[in-house]
């Protein structure tokens, strides 16, 4: 027969387990919110890009069409704003996809790099000394052997 004390160590285990879960979710939650307003800011500042280079367009293109901007320096300035502003999107594009971590969005990923380097031991430097060794003894073995049969 459960005693009062085992009851309520129970009753307050579930309590804890839920309350785990609830922190888990939370700090879930907040990380994909943080990704959503992330995104949307980088959204934002592709649209502002491309008010800015509109805004300078504007008012070459009416220069132009009013004979005051000679067509090759328009062309070039439009088509210069144009680069850049294509080179930004498909930058910012690779990275989001590539690069960027899928889970904190301040983070990047380096795939290539087959993760973080391990630590260096005590017990992996003497495994490296000793194979070093192994290594130092079959050479000089070899060595006073071919030295033995040159002088034979």
């Amino acid at each position: 027969m459960p005693s009062d004390r085992d009851e309520l160590y129970n009753q307050l285990k579930s309590q804890s387990d839920a309350l785990n879960v609830t922190n888990k979710n939370a700090q879930r939650q907040y990380e994909i919110n943080e990704w959503t307003s992330n995104n949307k800011l980088d959204t934002l500042f592709f649209y502002q890009l491309l008010l800015i280079t509109l805004t300078i367009t504007a008012p070459l293109l009416y220069l132009n069409k009013n004979g005051l901007l000679p067509s090759t320096a328009f062309y070039g300035v439009v088509g210069m704003l144009g680069i850049a502003v294509v080179l930004t999107l498909l930058i910012r594009y690779q990275y989001t996809n590539g690069a960027r971590d899928l889970r904190y969005w301040n983070r990047r990923r380096f795939a290539q790099m087959g993760g973080p380097p391990t630590p260096i031991t005590c017990e992996s430097i003497m495994a490296q000394a000793d194979q070093v060794g192994a290594v130092y003894s079959k050479v000089s073995d070899t060595v006073n052997a071919q030295v033995k049969q040159m002088t034979t």
